[in-house]
């Protein structure tokens, strides 16, 4: 899947000459409904919550936490596309790049293979580290918040009905029940898609994003861990949680870099067409891009009428 971002020069530059990907955490995003999504999401039950028993506080602790702990990289289907170049280029100085969505998370992957926190057992306390050995990538699904919160409270109304109307109150009928509110509310907001969720008046964007979600490690002495290994029995009981450190929203940077392990990342570049020819020849000079067979023009600005002739 060929993939798009318009970006300013200074990010260009990262890539090209740096040759650093930039991840960027949920809350600098200019939507203020990134992440809202795990507000919902908290709200419907789950294996430690079977009952709808979020409070208004714990949902906005959930939003906060996800905002500053969840680190995105935003790319588009969309080659040409007016409204792109109009919001995200707005003094004609960005600059359009192409690369594939399967270079794209390799080079994630890559990055997260190193954090992967059964390599940091033995770390020292406040090493940085993810709980995914891959990263979360995939076509962003456009909703409207408000219509998920009524569906989320009809749910819980349903679920109350069902439950004070059991017609035999046993362990297994009221499993049952539960079973089915789970797979109810996964089907409304699953964990898989939780990170893809946005505002519907986005929609124009198409957008393709890739994230990561990053935790730190506890101050857990290594004696501490080789008991807890003693201790297994099961693979679960291995679980990564125990070196996993309550995290707070001002641990983490605003942005992470990740270094490009691919030399033909960038597949294509293109300046913005209402860019001063003079300004565009600076820029190119200064990447040596100057006879660059990936560099490429847009007519997306320009007048059809020269067509005719």
């Amino acid at each position: 899947m060929e993939l798009y971002r318009i970006m300013s020069f200074f990010e260009l530059y990262e890539l090209l000459i740096n040759k650093h990907l930039k991840m960027t955490k949920l809350s600098l995003m200019e939507d203020l409904n990134e992440g809202f999504a795990y507000s919902l999401k908290s709200l419907l039950p789950d294996t430690f919550n079977p009952g709808f028993l979020s409070s208004n506080r714990l949902c906005e602790e959930s939003y906060n936490l996800a905002r500053e702990s969840n680190f995105i990289t935003c790319w588009t289907k969309e080659k040409e596309s007016m409204a792109m170049w109009l919001l995200y280029s707005k003094d004609f100085k960005s600059i359009r790049v192409k690369t594939s969505k399967e270079k794209l998370k390799k080079v994630i992957d890559h990055f997260l293979d190193d954090l992967f926190y059964a390599k940091h057992y033995y770390s020292n306390s406040g090493t940085l580290m993810s709980n995914h050995i891959e990263c979360e990538i995939g076509d962003v699904k456009y909703i409207n918040f408000k219509d998920y919160r009524n569906k989320i409270s009809k749910l819980k109304e349903k679920f109350d009905f069902e439950l004070d109307n059991l017609k035999e109150k046993t362990v297994e009928n009221h499993t049952k029940l539960v079973t089915k509110l789970f797979d109810e509310s996964e089907k409304l907001i699953s964990h898989k898609d939780i990170l893809f969720l946005k505002n519907k008046a986005y929609q124009h964007e198409n957008e393709v994003r890739a994230g990561i979600r990053l935790v730190f490690r506890n101050d857990m002495k290594k004696e501490d861990v080789d008991k807890r290994f003693e201790g297994a029995e099961t693979m679960s009981d291995l679980s990564g949680t125990f070196i996993f450190r309550e995290t707070k929203i001002d641990d983490f940077n605003n942005v992470y870099y990740i270094d490009l392990e691919i030399d033909d990342f960038i597949e294509e570049i293109c300046f913005d067409p209402r860019m001063p020819s003079y300004q565009k020849d600076i820029y190119l000079n200064i990447l040596g891009l100057e006879d660059d067979k990936r560099v490429v023009s847009s007519d997306i600005f320009g007048n059809y009428i020269e067509f005719l002739e």
